[in-house]
């Protein structure tokens, strides 16, 4: 009896060992169940291998092929093209033989003449001067330049004679048809030293036998150039 108690004893574990053993044995289990799963999913993977089939998905469009419906030609019965060409005129066909002339009695044949009216009738005589031009012409269009009768000198402004200032000062005149100087323009200027207003009062005293142009006096502009020296 005391060697049976004894032998029990002997296998007892402390609470350390315990513990221990215990973590293993739960591991050992845990990869039990694991193994066991795994195998599972193999014998259903082999027993039904077409259980999940595969879906292929292709990247490209269908092919759709488009045809366009042309109608049959309708075909023309032959008795309607055959009353068609019955139905169709002749054309007469002219004689090639000319119309004779018509043949007049001289005779008989009274002329008429009908008697004119005062607008039909022609007079004769000379005939009418083209019109002279609107406005005045250049002197190189004229046939007959204008000749210079009359021509006075400027007087020199006492400005300018002070200032000792020389030149000249350019107009353009218009000669009319009586040979006065009717217009007067100034082309080049002296500025403010008096000898435009001496120049352009000397001018308006000027005469003229006129120009013509087609056997008439015309107006006719000229440049003239009124020069300024002192002594």
């Amino acid at each position: 009896m005391n060697s049976t108690l004894t032998l029990v004893k002997s296998w007892r574990l402390s609470p350390k060992e315990q513990k221990v053993r215990g973590e293993q044995d739960k591991q050992v289990f845990e990869k039990a169940i694991l193994g066991s799963i795994i195998l599972h999913i193999i014998v259903l993977y082999l027993m039904f291998p077409e259980s999940n089939p595969r879906v292929f998905v292709s990247g490209r469009n269908p092919y759709i092929n488009i045809r366009r419906y042309i109608p049959p030609k309708q075909q023309i019965p032959k008795q309607t093209a055959v009353e068609e060409i019955k139905k169709k005129v002749l054309k007469p066909i002219p004689d090639p033989t000319p119309d004779e002339p018509e043949v007049y009695n001289i005779e008989n044949f009274e002329p008429v003449f009908d008697p004119l009216s005062e607008d039909d009738l022609l007079v004769f005589g000379m005939p009418d001067r083209p019109p002279g031009p609107a406005g005045p012409i250049a002197l190189s269009q004229v046939e007959r330049p204008p000749i210079p009768l009359y021509q006075p000198e400027p007087n020199y402004s006492e400005l300018a004679k002070q200032a000792r200032i020389e030149g000249k000062v350019i107009l353009r005149i218009v000669v009319n048809k009586k040979g006065n100087v009717s217009d007067i323009k100034i082309m080049k200027s002296m500025g403010n030293s008096g000898l435009d207003e001496s120049a352009i009062e000397s001018v308006k005293q000027w005469r003229f036998k006129p120009g013509y142009s087609n056997n008439e006096p015309v107006d006719v502009y000229i440049d003239v150039s009124i020069n300024f020296h002192l002594e």
